[in-house]
Order: structure tokens, then C-alpha cells, then sequence
């Protein structure tokens, strides 16, 4: 996928170099002819045949791009209103009046990007025939030898079904001119039909939706996201989507496989409380409670979380209005997260740990500091 400049700017160039090869076969052709002794004036149907009224700038086929984009793909953002605000807004006469400003995000089709990377023949024959590797039961090195796997509803039985890694994450932002900050919360989708060294490069990573981070906090996670989940139903479906590549039509399934933030961002995501101290229940994947926590430190000692005692925890909390507060605390959960919309996905199972803050960056570099300081006396 290329920007609108560059599209243009490769157009552009085509142009000039067609004009220029039309102009040399045309006076190649007008040489052979007079070698023959042939006046090329008196063959009027000659300067049809170069006339290149077809492809120069300006014209209705170039002008409409139908054919150029079908080689050079642009995937348009699509703009996405949520409501208006009222602000204060200095004139240029120094007065200043209240006016209204639209708030917004920028959301990219789900159902549009997975085509451009589709039409790739090598990335069409990974989603077509995984790697043999990627489904071996004993060696765990990537997401598709998890027990998800093989056990979801959809990737058990469909095997070129796309598996979607979704991305979300705060960035903040600097104007040069005016020093303003702005933090945008940046969500992405992968496939992780991908084989694992081709989606450790950056090309792999597509960008889903744009929105500004005060937005996404007065209108909520939800709002952002129903476009997306919108697109994830109709590819979950039974019938699947049609993707229209070059060589055809592909029909394929897909659903949401994994949901990759830090902490804050999957508590945010799977609407659990944002600070995990404020609950009772400390953990997404169990029912660990502050006490135990700190005297048991392996998965057997601890009862996991599943499906049907999350659905409890909403249960109590739809149906005792009076007491949300009070069982919000106790289970850790807030509400229903809008990721159980979406087919075949399982807050309590698919938002794994931050592996790089929880562990790289926490547990594990309090073990090395004091292991450093034991061998060091």
C-alpha cells in the first residue's frame, strides 16, 4: 500500500515514459515506410494508431484511475463522526466566539487491507498451506502452537481460516510550531497467518484505526471498536467474505485470535478496572487474590478464569444494578467487554499477559538483581 503522492507521482512518470516510446515507434515506423517509398501522410489511420489522447494527463482514463489502482492499491482511511464540542476560538480581529467542533476518528477497513497483502502469491500460500511446524503440539514458539489453537471453534476446523492479531497502544505526539502535545491511541491488526519471520517486519503491521486519546476516554473503547467488530461478525461468519484479488475471488473465515497491549490497555480492552488494585480479583486468566499472590507462584495452585465464570461475574452485575460498585470490586470487571461481540473470542483466554513489562521488565529483572547481588558476596 503506497500514499496518494506517490501514486501520483509513479503516474506521472508512466506518462512521460509512454510519450516517449510512442514518439520513437512513431518515428521508426515513418522510416521504414519512406524506405519503401511510402509517403506516411497518405495513411491518415497511421496517426490514430499513435495518437495518445488516451493516456495523457488530463484525460478520462487516467483522470479516473480505475485500472492504476487495481496495480497500486490505496486503502483510504474512512472518517468515523462520534459528536461536537463547544470551544473557545480566537478571531482573526482578536474577538474570540464559542464554535462547534466535530470529534472523529479515522478507521481502515478490516475487509479492505488483508487484499493488497493477499494478491502476494507467497503470503496467499501461507494462509492457504501453514507451515507443518506451526501446529506441532510439543514445541511452543509462536501463537499458532498455543492450545487456542486447537481448541477454538473456527481455527480447529478451518485451517486457512485468517487469524487477526489486534495491537493497541498510546503514542503522544509534539507540534513543532505551537509545542502543543497530543497523545492518539494507535490500534493495528496482523495476520498471524503470517509465518513468524515475516511478521517480525514492520510492512506486516497494518494500521486499523486512528483516534485521539481524550476521544477515545469520553466516548469509550466501545464506540471505536463497533466498526471493527461490525467486519470481524461478517468475516466470522458461516459464509465467510469474499476478497476480490487480481487473479479472482478467495473465500475465507477469520476471527479475532489475540488482543496485544500492556496491562492498562488489555484492562481497558476486556473491561476489567484499568488498575488491577482496585479489585479484588487481581488477574484476567484466574481468581488470585491479593494474599495468594504473594504465597503461590504456579498455575496449579490457583483456579483459572473461563467462560462461564465471566459470564457469571456480568451476570451479577446486570442483574444487581444497586450493587455494581460493590461486585465491580470484588470481580475486577466493569462491564460487558464489546470483544465478546466478536465470533469465537474469549476475553478470559485471548488477552495474554504483557509479557515485556509484567515479566522482562518486572519480575524477571528483580530475580537477576538479587541473584547478582547473592553471587556477588
Amino acid at each position: 500500500m503506497i500514499s496518494s503522492k506517490a501514486t501520483e507521482r509513479i503516474r506521472s512518470v508512466t506518462i512521460s515514459l509512454l510519450r516517449a516510446l510512442n514518439a520513437q515507434n512513431k518515428r521508426h515506423v515513418h522510416k521504414i515506410l519512406n524506405n519503401y517509398g511510402i509517403d506516411h501522410n497518405s495513411i491518415p489511420e497511421l496517426e490514430d494508431v499513435f495518437s495518445s489522447s488516451s493516456w495523457e494527463d488530463g484525460s478520462a482514463e487516467v483522470t479516473d484511475c480505475s485500472d492504476f489502482s487495481s496495480v497500486f492499491p490505496n486503502i483510504s482511511p474512512r472518517e468515523i463522526h462520534l459528536g461536537m464540542r463547544r470551544e473557545w476560538k480566537q478571531l482573526r480581529n482578536g474577538k474570540r466566539r464559542i464554535v462547534q467542533c466535530p470529534e472523529r476518528f479515522y478507521y481502515v477497513s478490516l475487509l479492505a487491507s488483508p487484499e493488497v497483502p493477499l494478491n502476494n502469491r507467497i503470503i496467499l500460500g501461507m494462509v492457504a498451506k501453514p507451515r507443518k511446524e506451526d501446529v506441532h503440539l510439543n514445541l511452543l514458539c509462536d501463537f499458532n502452537n498455543g492450545s487456542i489453537v486447537h481448541n477454538h471453534e473456527l481455527f480447529s476446523v478451518d485451517h486457512k481460516s485468517l487469524k487477526i492479531l489486534l495491537y493497541y497502544d498510546d503514542l503522544e505526539i509534539t507540534n513543532k510550531q505551537t509545542k502543543r502535545k497530543h497523545k492518539l491511541a494507535m490500534f493495528y491488526f496482523q495476520l498471524s497467518n503470517l509465518y513468524s519471520e515475516y511478521r517480525s517486519k514492520l510492512k506486516s503491521i497494518n494500521l486499523l484505526a486512528l483516534v485521539e486519546t481524550r476521544h477515545l476516554k469520553k466516548y469509550g473503547i466501545d464506540a471505536i471498536l463497533k466498526p471493527f467488530i461490525g467486519e470481524l461478525q461478517v468475516l466470522g461468519d458461516d459464509f465467510g467474505y469474499d476478497f476480490k484479488l487480481q487473479n479472482g475471488i478467495v473465500h475465507l473465515r477469520g476471527a479475532l485470535f489475540a488482543v496485544i497491549a500492556d496491562t492498562p490497555a488489555s484492562q481497558l480492552m476486556g473491561s476489567y478496572k484499568e488498575s488491577v488494585g482496585g479489585a479484588k480479583l487481581k488477574c484476567r486468566h484466574c481468581m488470585a487474590d491479593f494474599d495468594k499472590i504473594q504465597s503461590k507462584f504456579r498455575e496449579k495452585d490457583f483456579q483459572l478464569c473461563d467462560k462461564d465464570i465471566h459470564d457469571y461475574h456480568l451476570k451479577q452485575l446486570d442483574e444487581n444494578p444497586e450493587l455494581h460498585k460493590h461486585f465491580s470490586k470484588e470481580y475486577g470487571v466493569t462491564k460487558r467487554s464489546v470483544l465478546l461481540d466478536a465470533p469465537h473470542f474469549d476475553v478470559t483466554d485471548q488477552l495474554p499477559q504483557d509479557v515485556m513489562h509484567v515479566i522482562l521488565e518486572g519480575a524477571l529483572s528483580r530475580t537477576l538483581f538479587f541473584c547478582h547481588n547473592l553471587l556477588c558476596k
